[in-house]
């Protein structure tokens, strides 16, 4: 199980207005302000409706709500986030908890429930992390085992650093000033333990788990780690920065392009809240890049940032920078 680890303190005045047995004076709050619209619709968010429509709409699983049959899952306000992980049968409670709300903690428990088990279980993850035990919390130590292959299938996907289910750097630490998941490879240090969303990775392992006969009479030629949509079999669902139909073209995107490295430093800038894609060619030589500056909010993990793919995975999440005013990389 995976607690988040979150909690709440209500202020006193708070746990005073939440007493169901104190007297209120007033049952309507004065000002105008506070009052939604008349005669019109509420807007609403749900997270763990919005995480049901990703998957839907992201692979060949189908939800129901309140369908029939004994086994399902169930969705409540528990004590945290956590899920078993695979179906148990009969109802099958998710736990999402107050500060769980997140598209990307959802997901994570849903991918659970699924099947999945944390990317940091997985047996090959020493080439990938290292753990710092000293620093990990008594009586948490169960969340950092390495499963065997017994008990983890990879179905032939690598180990993705950026995948949502994958803990961050301070997981279960005794205090926020140590880490308890290093990064072999340092530049992926703000890489892991993201909450955004499923990963191309996660998706794709997703698929190949359930709707891996969606497209077996396929005969499209998905190129750089894509393959068949099971939702239109005639497409490839393709890494990020990738696209067209099997995946050799660059993500359509306001700001980005094909670009081919030469002798002459080429330039490249943007301004505002966007998402680039560039991809820069070489023939039989290496790139080098220099990054001036960068300036992305960014905790522990980075939401906004420049991501970086140097090599020929491009399925796997590639490393993100988000805060430096100069670097040089080789690739």
């Amino acid at each position: 199980l995976n607690l988040f680890q979150f909690r709440i303190i209500i202020a006193r005045k708070e746990r005073q207005t939440n007493n169901p047995h104190r007297r209120n004076k007033r049952k309507v709050i004065t000002g105008g302000i506070y009052r939604w619209p008349k005669n019109s619709n509420i807007p609403y968010e749900f997270a763990a409706s919005d995480t049901l429509h990703f998957w839907q709409r992201e692979t060949c699983i189908r939800w129901q709500e309140d369908g029939p049959g004994f086994d399902r899952i169930v969705f409540f306000r528990g004590s945290g986030c956590y899920s078993n992980v695979g179906k148990t049968g009969g109802r099958q409670e998710i736990s999402i908890g107050y500060g769980c709300e997140n598209r990307g903690i959802v997901t994570h428990e849903i991918g659970h429930s699924l099947g999945f088990w944390h990317e940091q279980s997985r047996p090959d993850r020493d080439q990938y992390i290292k753990l710092q035990s000293k620093y990990i919390a008594s009586g948490t130590e169960g969340n950092f085992v390495k499963r065997s292959y017994l008990e983890i299938e990879n179905m032939g996907i690598p180990f993705d650093l950026g995948s949502v289910m994958h803990y961050g750097p301070n997981a279960f630490s005794v205090d926020s000033n140590h880490t308890t998941i290093e990064t072999v490879d340092k530049r992926y240090s703000r890489t892991i333990g993201q909450r955004y969303g499923p990963s191309f990775i996660d998706v794709k392992q997703m698929n190949r788990l359930y709707c891996n006969q969606n497209c077996a009479a396929s005969l499209l030629a998905c190129q750089n780690g894509g393959y068949p949509d099971p939702n239109n079999c005639q497409y490839c669902k393709c890494p990020i920065g990738l696209g067209g139909r099997i995946c050799t073209d660059v993500q359509p995107s306001i700001c980005g392009a094909e670009l081919f490295a030469t002798n002459v430093w080429q330039q490249l800038a943007y301004k505002g809240s966007r998402k680039c894609y560039w991809r820069i060619r070489a023939n039989n030589t290496r790139i080098r890049i220099e990054i001036e500056s960068v300036n992305f909010r960014c905790d522990i993990t980075c939401q906004a940032y420049v991501e970086i793919k140097h090599n020929s995975a491009f399925e796997q999440t590639g490393f993100r920078i988000w805060l430096l005013f100069f670097l040089q990389i080789c690739t």
